[in-house]
């Protein structure tokens, strides 16, 4: 695991804006994320996220490709800008599904723990989620 370079930093702060998620935080708060996160690599076949396993990390595709499968259909293929995980990063639930890696690929990786912390440091940033989480809640009702 490594902490993002300067240039992937700025491009990570920017992808993070297209995150529901993090959409309604300013771009300090995300690089206050993008510094408590990782970029990891995952090899073609690998499967970093089990249906059922317990999760606590939210992973943002920068290169590659995976798909996400439920039970034994496949449910969606994600890609660079998209995203996995997130139900984890926010409780302490199983997760809902399986991620197996269809290529080589580079993430950014965000914890429960480092999500914590930058709450606890910018109760403005909790609220921001909030709102971006009440949003999309109000629009599937």
């Amino acid at each position: 695991m490594a902490a993002a370079t300067g240039a992937q930093e700025k491009e990570l702060v920017d992808q993070l804006k297209g995150v529901p998620l993090f959409a309604r935080t300013t771009a300090k708060q995300r690089k206050s994320l993008v510094k408590l996160g990782k970029v990891l690599k995952w090899k073609e076949g690998a499967t970093p996220i089990e249906e059922g396993s317990k999760g606590a990390a939210f992973f943002l595709l920068l290169e590659g490709s995976a798909e996400v499968v439920k039970g034994d259909a496949r449910v969606a293929v994600v890609s660079a800008g998209d995203f996995v995980g997130e139900l984890a990063l926010l409780a302490n639930t199983p997760r809902t599904a399986t991620v197996v890696a269809l290529s080589d690929c580079v993430v950014f990786a965000l914890g429960r723990p480092g999500l914590s912390a930058a709450l606890k440091g910018d109760h403005q940033m909790a609220l921001a989620m909030l709102e971006a989480i009440a949003a999309r809640q109000a629009n599937t009702l």
